[in-house]
């Protein structure tokens, strides 16, 4: 490029010939450093990633075969979970800790154990992550600890950034810190010092965090983290921030940590701008000794615990006297490196500060932590929160803008949770060890009262799910979302508490103010409602339903067993639209009545000119990547049909630009605009082969405000958009809103059955569309109708024929028998041929190497050597 530019410029001025030498050779530079020594940093990248875990109630899992099977169900769990992105993953779980608790009741802490790997070109995620975790933490290890045994992880896909072992997942910002803490089930004064230690995992966006209605963007927060936590950055990933706002957040028990949490978020004057002085974690420790001296106090009778204690207004306004009273005089000295947010003026007095410490102390688990990240946050989550105190019995996740599902195995004991809906099946195809611990129970509502059953988080509005599998009458949750109610599952050994984002029991400003705000009450023991009549009817049935597909075998020719089923599938979605389905009933058809329904509908509003909006289009048809291909396709067939009706295909990103974002985005170079575009009382057709990738799944979500004709095409009946489609409200009538090809979870990288399964339920609804419009004069004139009804039949003729020709191109019957098919073989020859010619320039790049290595560097010529 230097040479080049020099020589295009030789007749120029040598003042501009001397400029462009410089800007060529900083060109070169910059080159250098960014492509060869890798010596810039980069911008966060976006990364499309997955969730994934597993809680082992049953101990069976842990303790046969040496957790070979636990390690059998976390492999498939993250080879589906890999469709979401495969570079790189990992999971942590926790160990017991050698030292024994000092009392009954003191705080004892876990250990936590990560495993991370980064993928290679020719490896499998799954197995490298089962083959690490299994070093790290299972054989002899897995069955030899007395708590509840979970494995939680992640897999990563970085789009505009390197998969990198440090922003692989799971996220920890702080290493394990030795604090003291009290245990929530103590009784005798004295704190214990035990590890502390939090992790996430996390797939979305993080972008903005809130303190004091400032709002601070991501590259601020890791800043100030740094300095807030005494710890550098671990990774320049967003995840990893997440990890670091944790660590301030997660506060209770200890004081020294409620300390730095009401310095950092807790007060009028907390400030996260790289100005603020921020003391460090001993320092806190000293000012922690004047609550841990006033609490002992009440704890010296022996008569309440400590979380006994956090629900008595009382004992916090007693504690605050106290403590207020000390740090006011012999504490003087140890409150100096505050001064900075003690401001009488600003609502940040001495009092307010202590009184902030010791609701957090009480108050900052797991559950309120998560709570109070997300209604500070900017961004999209699927989100994961753990700590070393509080994972012998607790895990908490959460969604918003990204999807979370949780699978109850009560015969199993066994939990699955997860950002892909169908990796939360895996449990399903995995034997329990020694049998399942309960038996079917039938009679009830809903038939077997202990048959699996899926939860699906409100990724839509924001909503967190606890879930506690300790025994004992203690409450699951602190004071704050006492209020929750709490479900008993897996036969009442979990207790779920489910939360929506931006929902509250008692503010902190409320607690914070006097006792006589603050009305306490006894802690509810595990007192939930009815499980049937409230939060199982959010649940999907896992076992003995029809509709639930399990997840395929592992094979070891995933494509070639993918192109062997094209001609069933085929063959089986034309039956399923015959009348013939697999199943007792033909869902297809059922929606299919619900289109002609909505297309009759949409047509009769146009003749009679009562539409909502004369500019609105009649047929949207949209998805992502390959569906948005075949539903291109679908529309240009439609509109060529009927020349009049107003079809269009459009990117489901592109609607979210335009319509789902504060400042539209414009399509450069598309005619798509807000001015162009109108969904108003549109049919919509969403084609999403997985039913769960987040454009389609979003724009399904945008698009009920402007019409509640909305269709899918996807793999299967129980997707997220099919779950999101069944919650439109309807009319009082039956509207099945979902199309399937019954293809399932393919997890093959390269498109196959799943493009031609597809392709062909779009050619039935095509069809059926067409019989709609053409069984009505005035939709046939308003449409202006090219195709006939014998053209239908010729496309119908040929539809069945096709099954054949396929049987004939893949070698395999629709009955699944392998046939001698001299098509293909004749395809597989064309096809060695053809790979011959892609490999030419490789094979003769490796004969250059080996004619160089041989006569020029070894020095033996061919004629005269």
């Amino acid at each position: 490029a230097a040479a080049a530019a020099t020589t295009r410029t030789r007749g120029d001025k040598s003042g501009t010939s001397a400029a462009l030498r410089v800007a060529c050779w900083a060109t070169v530079l910059d080159a250098v450093c960014t492509d060869v020594l890798d010596a810039l940093p980069r911008a966060r990248g976006t990364v499309l990633c997955g969730n994934f875990g597993i809680i082992l109630i049953n101990a069976a899992w842990c303790e046969s075969e040496r957790g070979k099977r636990a390690f059998d169900l976390l492999e498939k769990m993250v080879y589906v979970t890999m469709m979401r992105g495969a570079q790189s993953g990992g999971v942590v779980t926790f160990d017991e800790c050698r030292e024994k608790a000092r009392g009954e009741g003191a705080a004892v802490a876990l250990r936590g154990a990560r495993s991370r790997v980064v993928n290679m070109k020719r490896t499998d995620l799954s197995k490298l992550v089962r083959a690490k975790a299994e070093r790290d933490s299972g054989g002899a290890k897995m069955g030899r600890q007395n708590v509840t045994r979970m494995i939680v992880g992640h897999t990563r896909f970085a789009t505009t950034s390197k998969a990198t072992f440090d922003g692989t997942h799971p996220h920890q910002w702080s290493p394990p810190q030795q604090c003291l803490v009290y245990g929530q089930k103590q009784k005798t004064p004295g704190p214990t010092r035990v590890g502390v230690e939090n992790y996430i995992t996390h797939n979305g966006d993080f972008d903005f965090y809130q303190i004091n209605k400032n709002w601070y963007e991501l590259g601020e927060m890791q800043r100030w983290l740094e300095i807030a936590t005494g710890h550098p950055m671990p990774s320049v990933v967003d995840s990893a921030a997440i990890a670091g706002v944790i660590d301030l957040l997660r506060a209770q028990g200890s004081f020294a940590l409620a300390a730095r949490f009401a310095v950092c978020a807790g007060l009028n004057t907390s400030d996260a701008s790289k100005d603020a002085p921020v003391p460090t974690l001993a320092k806190f420790e000293e000012i922690a000794r004047y609550f841990e001296i006033a609490l002992d106090a009440s704890l010296s009778a022996g008569k309440h615990t400590v979380r006994e204690l956090g629900f008595q207004a009382s004992t916090r306004e007693l504690l605050t006297e106290k403590v207020v009273s000390a740090l006011e005089g012999e504490g003087k000295a140890a409150i100096e490196c505050i001064n900075y947010y003690i401001d009488e003026e600003m609502g940040s007095s001495l009092r307010h500060f202590v009184r902030s410490t010791i609701d957090a102390f009480f108050d900052n688990d797991s559950l309120f932590v998560t709570k109070t990240f997300l209604a500070n946050a900017k961004g999209s989550f699927g989100l994961m929160v753990t700590n070393s105190l509080d994972a012998h019995r607790q895990l908490c996740v959460a969604a918003r803008g990204q999807t979370i599902s949780i699978a109850f195995y009560p015969k199993k004991g066994l939990i699955c949770y997860g950002s892909e809906q169908a990796a939360v099946k895996a449990g399903l195809s995995i034997p329990t060890p020694g049998g399942d611990v309960l038996a079917s129970v039938h009679g009830g509502e809903f038939g077997d009262d202990n048959a699996a059953v899926r939860l699906d988080l409100d990724d839509l509005n924001g909503e967190i799910c606890l879930l506690d599998w300790e025994d004992g009458d203690e409450p699951a949750v602190s004071f704050p979302n006492s209020h929750l109610e709490q479900y008993p599952l897996m036969g009442g050994k979990v207790t779920v508490v489910l939360a929506a984002e931006g929902t509250s029991g008692v503010s902190k400003s409320t607690i914070g103010t006097s006792a006589q705000s603050l009305v306490m009450r006894k802690p509810s023991l595990h007192v939930g409602v009815s499980v049937d009549k409230k939060l199982f009817r959010r649940m999907t049935r896992l076992e003995g339903n029809d509709l639930i597909k399990p997840l395929l075998p592992d094979r070891e020719d995933l494509v070639l067993h993918d192109i062997h089923d094209i001609p069933k599938i085929l063959r089986n979605i034309q039956e399923d639209w015959q009348n013939r389905p697999q199943a007792t009933i033909s869902l297809n058809r059922l929606t299919a009545w619900n289109l002609a329904r909505c297309v009759r509908r949409r047509l009769d509003r146009r003749l009679n000119s009562t539409t909502k909006s004369s500019r609105s289009i009649d047929v949207v048809v949209t998805g992502c990547e390959v569906s948005l291909w075949l539903a291109e396709q679908f529309a240009a067939d439609l509109q060529q049909a009927f020349p009049r009706l107003t079809v269009k295909a459009v990117s489901s990103n592109k609607i979210l630009g335009l319509f789902g974002q504060d400042i539209p985005i414009p399509t450069v170079g598309f005619p798509d605009s807000k001015k162009n575009d109108d969904f108003t009382d549109s049919v919509v057709i969403v084609v999403s082969h997985s039913g769960g990738t987040f454009a389609p799944l979003a724009t399904s979500n945008l698009l009920v405000s402007s019409t509640s004709s909305i269709f899918v095409v996807a793999s299967e009946w129980d997707t997220q958009i099919g779950k999101q489609l069944r919650a439109i409200k309807s009319d009082g009538a039956f509207c099945s809103r979902i199309f399937s090809t019954d293809v399932g979870v393919r997890p093959a990288e390269p498109c196959s059955v799943s493009v031609a399964a597809t392709q062909q339920l779009l050619t039935q609804i095509f069809m059926h569309m067409s019989l709609v419009i053409l069984g009505n004069a005035d939709y046939r004139k308003y449409t202006g109708a090219v195709v006939t009804k014998h053209d239908l039949a010729e496309l119908e003729r040929c539809n069945q024929m096709n099954i054949t020709a396929l049987e004939e191109i893949v070698g395999v019957k629709a009955t699944g028998e392998k046939v001698d098919s001299s098509t293909e073989r004749s395809l597989r020859a064309q096809g060695d041929e053809w790979s011959d010619h892609v490999l030419e320039g490789v094979k003769g790049w490796m004969m250059s190497f080996a004619y160089i290595v041989g006569t020029v560097t070894a020095g033996y010529p061919l004629i005269t050597g």
